[in-house]
């Protein structure tokens, strides 16, 4: 079975959606018996063992949070006028039901970035992490901040990839990656972010960037412009178009990436207004229009953390050249088992930037 599907280039007009529906009406099929019973039985099973666990958690919240709420009110309600204190209980509800929705947004708000950021803070050096082949190297962010960065040098003019990784972990988890990346005669720059990997900070979309510019200067202080190719993964991916949207390079490639963090945040917690608190909000889709290398974008159809259709919408307002691979069975984390090397060696090869030659005729004389 096929799981990565062909580039789809810029220009293409025929591109068919992922799943295609008839406007003709359609019969439904008689389920027999036995079967709905197996999908009631599995339905329940799901219920009782992933929504009922949580749903009594959220319960038992909110009942602690109107049960503070009616406590605390009731205690200042004697300093109140007389006729004020006979409260009915549809306003008691809806103290607690207001008051228990700033207690959550506030501890939401207050403790955002640690809801977004998720470090490795142990030091791991390329040896220790099984890439003898690089070593690493002391940056310093514009405002002052010390990281570091795993380089191994190119062959030749071979290209020089600045990766930028996730939210998550460190990079001595892309050790296998970069070994094939550095196997094939590829140069590396591999950022590790303030906070991560034992380097001093603490994460934010600012501080990230500064990184990710320090990250360049050193790969442009070595090579030129046009040998420099960005890469981010999932979060790395703001950092890099953020990058991009004001340095040279050669090429971008972009792993699972978002119109925003912002965006993706709203998807999971919808009863927030997540534009208007969120601080670190990555928004791509507002700098990818500043970009102009040669753009790649891979994304799993099945990502389940940033969703394919932000890829194919950062797609949309990206310019040309551009392409986008979508990984058929992939998720968020396992495109690399699926192909994604094979698609970043063509677009490296600049294979994906020829236009398809046009199919040959049967008769020789026409």
């Amino acid at each position: 079975m096929t799981t990565l599907s062909a580039p789809r280039e810029a220009d293409s007009g025929n591109d068919a959606p992922l799943s295609g529906r008839s406007e003709s009406a359609v019969t439904p099929p008689r389920w027999s018996l036995a079967f709905t019973l197996a999908v009631g039985r599995g339905l329940i099973e799901v219920t009782r063992q992933w929504i009922a666990p949580r749903a009594a958690y959220a319960v038992a919240v909110a009942r602690g949070l109107i049960e503070i709420a009616r406590q605390t009110i009731a205690r200042y309600a004697a300093y109140l006028p007389r006729r004020v204190r006979p409260l009915g209980a549809l306003k008691w509800i809806a103290i607690a039901v207001a008051f228990s929705y700033v207690a959550v947004v506030g501890v939401l708000y207050a403790r955002q970035r640690s809801l977004m950021y998720f470090p490795d803070t142990v030091h791991t050096t390329p040896a220790a992490a099984g890439l003898p082949e690089a070593t690493e190297v002391p940056l310093v962010a514009a405002d002052g901040v010390h990281i570091t960065a795993w380089f191994a040098a190119p062959q030749g003019d071979k290209p020089v990839i600045v990766y930028f990784h996730g939210n998550g972990g460190s990079l001595r988890y892309g050790a296998a990656r970069f070994r094939q990346l550095i196997g094939a005669g590829i140069g590396l720059v591999a950022l590790e972010y303030r906070g991560y990997g034992g380097n001093d900070g603490s994460p934010s979309e600012d501080g990230l960037i500064a990184d990710g510019e320090a990250a360049y200067a050193y790969a442009a202080a070595h090579y030129p412009a046009k040998q420099i190719v960005l890469w981010g993964q999932s979060l790395g991916s703001g950092v890099a178009v953020a990058v991009a949207a004001e340095k040279p390079v050669a090429r971008v490639i972009l792993e699972a990436p978002f119109t925003s963090t912002a965006a993706v945040a709203s998807i999971r917690y919808w009863y927030i207004p997540v534009s208007l608190l969120m601080k670190d909000q990555f928004h791509s889709d507002r700098r990818i229009q500043k970009v102009t290398a040669p753009l790649l974008i891979l994304h799993g159809v099945k990502d389940q953390v940033v969703p394919y259709t932000m890829g194919e919408r950062l797609f949309e307002l990206a310019n040309k050249p551009k392409h986008i691979v979508r990984f058929l069975d992939a998720g968020h984390d396992n495109l690399d088992a699926n192909g994604a090397l094979n698609a970043v060696a063509a677009f490296l090869a600049g294979d994906l930037d020829q236009a398809p030659k046009p199919p040959r005729s049967a008769d020789p004389k026409s």
